[in-house]
């Protein structure tokens, strides 16, 4: 039973993955859409990120990063984005993005 179970994870996350992994010409490509709630704050209808490596399961786990960090993101953007400028907002989303490449960098 198990080994079944293992299989319906794997798939689920393979079918998850693919909503958010894009490879297109050898790049992989992160995309997620925003939130209707805040995509007038963010004037923009989701957020994408470039993962510079032709390692496919390194580019799943650097998207699977990049989606906590957009999650954390989104939270934090619904608690204080309506007192933000939209260049604060930009900043933030910047960093935000950023800072999950630096991680996978670190490492």
């Amino acid at each position: 039973m198990t080994g079944v179970c293992n299989f319906i994870i794997i798939m689920r996350l393979q079918v998850h993955m693919a909503r958010f992994l894009q490879q297109i010409s050898g790049t992989h490509r992160a995309r997620f859409r925003v939130p209707k709630d805040l995509r007038k704050l963010l004037k923009r209808g989701e957020l994408v990120r470039t993962i510079d490596t032709a390692d496919s399961h390194l580019a799943e786990l650097v998207t699977l990063q990049t989606r906590v960090k957009a999650l954390r993101l989104f939270r934090h953007l619904r608690a204080q984005g309506d007192g933000m400028s939209h260049d604060q907002v930009e900043q933030l989303v910047s960093h935000y993005m950023a800072n999950v490449l630096d991680e996978v960098d670190a490492r």
